[in-house]
């Protein structure tokens, strides 16, 4: 084993660390402290002519702040646009290559627990979650999404309708509406 170039600019506990395929040159690196960075490994190949600001890049997402208050512990490439990150207390994060957020997969969202361990992707696409309390399968490509009690609202659905970029509910209890997800650090 060898030391990668200039990981020691790296301030964090390695054993806190996550390592995914970007793209055919970098790696994405996610610390539970420091957030992501992208490390650049033909110029850290280079070696001499480079300096660590050049090879190892951080990376900003719109989950920084959730990440790192829900401790960002575990993650998996989907495929090569996508990314999904476990937390120790917020569930999944999806994002995209840019660093959008995609979507929060949480016990509020019908996940059984919060505390995601281990995550993998199998040959369908499903993503597999170690949780604290089992093991959930997610169908991240399935078009179905459902929406209950769990989600705020309640009674017989018995109209939906999406407008203006929002999505209204009418039940018998009242019209609802499904709010843009707000990235909030804690989870929801």
């Amino acid at each position: 084993l060898e030391l990668i170039p200039f990981s020691n600019s790296f301030k964090t506990n390695f054993k806190e660390c996550i390592i995914l395929p970007f793209c055919n040159t970098k790696l994405l690196i996610g610390t539970r402290e420091n957030g992501f960075s992208l490390f650049d490994r033909e110029l850290a190949r280079k070696g001499y002519n480079e300096s660590a600001q050049n090879v190892i890049i951080p990376f900003k997402t719109e989950a920084d702040k959730y990440l790192t208050a829900n401790r960002l512990i575990t993650g998996c490439r989907i495929n090569k646009e996508q990314f999904a990150f476990g937390t120790l207390s917020g569930g999944i994060v999806i994002i995209d290559r840019e660093g959008e957020l995609l979507q929060v997969i949480n016990k509020n969202r019908g996940l059984a627990s919060n505390g995601i361990y281990c995550m993998y992707q199998d040959r369908y696409n499903n993503l597999w979650a170690g949780l604290v309390n089992g093991i959930s399968k997610i169908e991240i490509n399935s078009p179905i999404t459902k929406f209950d009690e769990s989600n705020g609202f309640d009674g017989l659905v018995l109209s939906v309708q999406f407008f203006k970029g929002r999505t209204y509910i009418g039940t018998t209890s009242g019209v609802y509406y499904l709010p843009e997800y707000n990235m909030q650090t804690s989870n929801d």
